[in-house]
């Protein structure tokens, strides 16, 4: 039996916010491996890019209203 591949079928990753949990199914045990600033920025990036497109379809939607009523 390859050692190395019963390892591997083994270990499981689950992402959290803040951090990674690693599940060995075999022992039944896990490892927190807090997130690394790669990881926070690029969270970060992606909260910053929903942020914007959401206020600029609420822009588009009140200039819509706006023409809609008063034209």
């Amino acid at each position: 039996m390859d050692v190395n591949l019963a390892t591997e079928k083994c270990l499981k990753t689950a992402t959290y916010i803040g951090y990674d949990r690693i599940h060995n199914v075999c022992k039944g045990t896990f490892l927190d491996v807090p997130w690394g600033t790669a990881d926070w920025f690029g969270a970060c990036f992606v909260a910053v890019i929903v942020t914007v497109i959401i206020l600029l379809l609420l822009a588009m939607l009140v200039a819509m209203t706006r023409t809609m009523i008063f034209d």
